[in-house]
């Protein structure tokens, strides 16, 4: 969706929208005007900061581990006003902003010499508020930690272009990433006339709604897909993953593909050197561009083991032929595994007389082509339409037969047009799908393809493809839609778990 600025200014008249400009308004000055700035006005704190944001699902672990002692920040206020030249103090223009943040990181890295730029990240919520709390016109309180996958969330719904993230070596450019999103704010800002203030409760709080919509809760978990292995320390096995319980949630490195629900185990190294819980992804894998790990998720719903050692795992005929095992499990954070190396580790747990009736499993995805199909439309209510569910979609998602024009009156039908966009010349569908009877011969297929292609170019879709009892076929705009890039699955192969969970990351619904 788009902003939309009536929509918004009924929301600032609501209680809670009220509260949140309340809640800004006082929130700068509390910070610089007590003479004991632990503790600010109105009876708020660094702790009531904290269960503020977790009512808005962007909670830490705990108060304790939340913010850097509010005065620390104070501080820092009053060191920077001391230490800036007069001709860098007065920020008055977007470019002025840029060269003051510039300035003031330099400032930053030469006062923390003996911390990494990659450790410095972890400080960007207390930069972001030393930078608002001195020139809130330019800045913005940054409290995505650990949660950037929300940020963007909000970012795509409402519009707003996403700078392109750094890449996970490049510390410092991720540190400076914090300004460009500065800058894509204050653009958006000036563009619908918020005040910094009012750009705040949107973000942490009329756009909760979107943020409620990526964030995964008890009664909302998918059924798994793919299966993934990640590494703990002896710190995480004994801080963490003894003391969890069903109700723990945990930040972990992981793979950006995984998708909520998915299976992770972890492996606690050295000197435990053992498998010993199955956790759930809660959210799906993200890029973190201000977190020490770059590759993200969040795990919940702790299943504990009997300890499976790197002995039993070397001598297991099946997972000793993975490569992470055969190099000693170096380099395991979010390592796919198929579901034969998983129903191992079920099977070993089993043998140490373990329950496995309270264990996730990889679901087959239960495609067939039982039913008796003699034409096109057969081919889509008995295979097409099972398989858009089992990839996420339901019939809101798509269109069938969407009228399209294509050069002088020609009125052309695509069979499945999925997330489809039907203003009058302003047509559009995300993904194309053409169902056929038979696709029996190289002519066929190439003419099928090629009158789906036409379809996916004129909807500017990002890939199409082509069913039929035979199978799929599927192009991607990324193939630039070429017919010897055409990837064909049969029946079989589609009800392989582990290819499934591939093709749900290829064309499943991302949302």
């Amino acid at each position: 969706m788009r902003f939309n600025r009536f929509i918004f200014d009924n929301y600032l008249q609501t209680d809670e929208g009220k509260d949140l400009l309340g809640f800004f308004t006082n929130f700068s000055s509390n910070f610089q005007r007590l003479d004991d700035p632990a503790v600010l006005d109105d009876g708020v704190t660094a702790e009531t900061l904290f269960y503020f944001l977790e009512d808005q699902h962007l909670d830490y672990f705990n108060p304790e581990d939340f913010l850097v002692p509010i005065s620390n920040v104070n501080n820092s206020i009053k060191y920077q006003l001391e230490k800036f030249p007069e001709e860098n103090k007065n920020v008055c223009s977007l470019e002025a902003a840029e060269k003051y943040f510039d300035f003031f990181m330099k400032l930053t890295m030469e006062n923390y010499k003996d911390t990494t730029k990659r450790q410095l990240l972890d400080y960007i919520t207390d930069i972001s508020l030393i930078l608002y709390i001195l020139h809130p016109e330019y800045y913005f309180p940054y409290f995505f930690v650990s949660h950037f996958f929300k940020l963007e969330a909000i970012f795509n719904e409402l519009n707003i272009p996403l700078p392109p993230i750094p890449s996970k070596m490049k510390h410092e450019e991720r540190l400076y990433y914090y300004f460009e999103l500065c800058r894509v704010l204050h653009e958006f800002r000036n563009n619908h006339g918020l005040s910094p203030i009012e750009l705040n409760v949107l973000l942490y709080g009329f756009s909760k709604n979107i943020i409620d919509s990526v964030d995964i809760r008890a009664n909302e978990l998918p059924e798994p897909t793919k299966v993934y292995i990640s590494g703990a320390t002896k710190n995480d096995c004994t801080e963490y993953i003894e003391k969890a319980d069903k109700n723990t949630r945990h930040l972990w490195a992981g793979n950006v593909n995984t998708l909520p629900g998915d299976i992770i185990l972890i492996y606690g190294v050295a000197p435990f050197s053992q498998i010993n819980s199955i956790w759930r992804a809660i959210s799906k894998g993200f890029i973190d561009p201000f977190s020490y790990w770059y590759n993200l998720i969040w795990v919940g719903y702790v299943e504990k083991i009997p300890s499976i050692s790197y002995q039993e795992l070397a001598e297991n005929e099946v997972w000793s032929k993975k490569s992470i095992v055969k190099s000693h499990m170096q380099g395991i954070s979010g390592v796919p595994c198929s579901v034969d190396e998983y129903n191992e580790i079920i099977n070993i747990a089993k043998k140490k007389g373990h329950d496995i009736s309270k264990l996730p499993v990889v679901k087959n995805p239960q495609l067939s082509t039982t039913a008796e199909i003699n034409n096109e439309r057969d081919v889509e209510i008995y295979l097409l339409e099972p398989l858009l569910n089992r990839l996420g979609f339901t019939e809101k998602d798509w269109i069938r037969q969407m009228s399209l024009r294509m050069g002088r009156g020609e009125r052309v039908y695509p069979d499945y047009a999925i997330k489809p966009n039907t203003k009058r010349g302003e047509e559009s569908a995300e993904f194309i799908w053409e169902a056929k009877y038979r696709i029996t011969n190289p002519k066929r297929l190439f003419d099928d393809f090629s009158r789906a292609k036409s379809y996916a170019l004129r909807l500017n879709s990002s890939g199409l493809g082509l069913v039929s009892l035979e199978g799929i076929w599927l192009s991607s705009k990324q193939d630039k839609f070429m017919y010897k890039n055409l990837k064909k699955y049969s029946w079989e192969e589609i009800n392989n778990p582990d290819i499934f969970s591939k093709l749900l990351l290829e064309i499943g619904n991302k949302k």
